[in-house]
């Protein structure tokens, strides 16, 4: 054998007695150490009993422990925070507020009864108990919301407007309102959405804690967005009394139209807005008059106008006051042994039409007729209305309202 060889084999028959030797003073000869170990978590139990008196930790001031372990180094060196906590029990805390509780030292199950603790820093743990209360806040929206062109948005809403929220009183102290924000562009149709808030304190920053219990964390979010439309105003006309729309009224309307908003589907079949139906008959001069705008259902008003003003003239008409005697009862039906006789003898009528035939007629032509069929007669004077005919003139007519007094009388005795 080579010296070479020799101072090789030499060389690790000293490593392999080392190594021995370092076995058996690490196994045999082992005496007992210490160690520090910091940044021990600690742990709760009993949280249970602790929520069920409306209790809750609100803080853990102490955070970690620091422990010193007593043993044999093979068994401390596999010791640290991953795998040994300290244990707090939390079932016999009764009111809140500063509390310092005792601990137990958890180590892994097959250390339990190789270690002890020499020291401990700090002794207690020192927790803030705090209440468990409810709190109703109110939800704000915040939006913002462009519409498309030819829309408008309105003011939107949440459902429900308030919450009811849970958890430490001290934090919820703090809790102001919850707020809801939206944003859109563009936007074209209604907004329907189911949306989640954030919790802020009075000066508007938010509130986030692992320890507040929502008990409806989402709320419904409502915001209208409605089509525009300017559709224009009208008056209807009903022909009569020697008047026509056409030939005898210029009218203007203030304002001539108005802008409304609603769901495509309704404002787009709403070309014009009606104000009123107006009886030429029963118009006796020209004149303004106030009328609210009807807006058709699902509709609203954009541009603010409630009323308008619409000024008649009447044009191309003359008329005349004449007094008739020619009165006619018809369709009568008085009881057996009665007779309805008329005990008005003349009545004076207006006429109107145009002016060059106005002035032509005479009282003989004028007719006023009282209809009684279908009414119930009983003896005594009565007052029916009547309708006023102009024969032999169809472009005149009678202007306003008439009416005649009856009389259901004895049917006279024969001789």
């Amino acid at each position: 054998m080579s010296n070479r060889q020799r101072k090789i084999l030499w060389a690790a028959a000293a490593v392999l007695l080392s190594a021995l030797l370092w076995l058996y003073v690490s196994t045999v000869e082992d005496p007992d150490g210490y160690n520090d170990i910091r940044g021990i978590p600690v742990r709760f139990i009993g949280e249970e009993a602790l929520n069920a008196r409306n209790l809750w930790v609100f803080e853990n001031i102490t955070g970690t422990v620091r422990l010193t372990v007593v043993g044999r180094r093979t068994d401390y060196v596999g010791v640290d925070s991953t795998n040994t906590y300290v244990e707090v029990d939390l079932s016999t805390v009764s009111s809140p507020g500063p509390s310092s509780r005792a601990y137990r030292v958890v180590f892994p199950a097959n250390l339990e009864n190789a270690l002890t603790v020499s020291n401990r820093s700090p002794a207690y743990v020192d927790l803030f108990i705090d209440r468990m209360d409810t709190k109703v806040i109110e939800v704000r929206l915040m939006t913002s919301v462009r519409q498309a062109e030819g829309y408008i948005v309105y003011q939107g809403s949440v459902a429900p407007h308030e919450v009811r929220i849970n958890g430490p009183s001290t934090i919820l102290a703090d809790i102001e309102y919850a707020e809801v924000t939206f944003h859109a562009e563009d936007a074209d149709q209604t907004i329907d959405s189911i949306v989640t808030y954030r919790l802020k304190d009075i000066n508007g920053d938010e509130i986030v804690s692992e320890h507040i219990l929502l008990e409806n964390p989402e709320v419904r979010l409502h915001v209208p967005v409605l089509k525009t439309k300017t559709v224009p105003l009208r008056v209807d006309f009903r022909d009569g009394g020697g008047l026509t729309a056409g030939d005898n009224i210029n009218y203007t309307i203030r304002p001539e139209s108005v802008t409304i908003s609603g769901d495509a589907a309704v404002i787009d079949p709403v070309n014009e807005i009606s104000l009123a139906q107006i009886d030429l008959a029963a118009l006796e001069t020209g004149g303004s008059k106030m009328y609210a705008i009807p807006l058709p259902n699902g509709c609203y008003p954009v541009s603010g106008e409630e009323n308008a003003v619409v000024t008649l003239e009447i044009v191309n008409a003359r008329t005349e006051t004449l007094t008739t005697s020619r009165i006619e009862i018809i369709n009568a039906a008085p009881p057996e042994g009665y007779t309805v006789v008329p005990t008005t003898n003349e009545i004076t009528v207006r006429i109107r039409g145009p002016e060059n035939v106005a002035v032509t007629v005479m009282p003989h032509n004028i007719r006023v007729v009282v209809d009684l069929n279908g009414n119930e007669l009983n003896p005594g004077h009565m007052l029916w209305p009547a309708a006023v005919y102009i024969d032999g003139f169809p472009r005149v007519g009678a202007v306003g309202e008439y009416s005649v007094s009856v009389e259901v009388i004895p049917e006279p005795e024969e001789d």
